[in-house]
């Protein structure tokens, strides 16, 4: 999640001085924006799996789980 603020302020030179009627000729924009990733995975069941010999080397090696990977 990533969460983006700008502010910026904008005025008319000599006005923006006087007291009261400056605030008059100043301008305000604030900008909020959130942007989220979101990742939908979806799972499936296949008949007859198949492992590569690289993916198996690459979780033997990775891994922590005292149980092998059975195919």
């Amino acid at each position: 999640m990533e969460d983006r603020s700008s502010y910026a302020t904008s005025s008319v030179p000599v006005v923006d001085s006087i007291p009261f009627f400056g605030e008059f000729a100043k301008g305000k924009d604030d900008e909020r924006k959130i942007t989220e990733l979101v990742i939908f995975l979806t799972a499936h069941i296949v008949d007859d799996p198949y492992v590569i010999e690289a993916d198996a080397r690459v979780y033997n090696t990775y891994t922590e789980d005292p149980r092998p990977l059975r195919f």
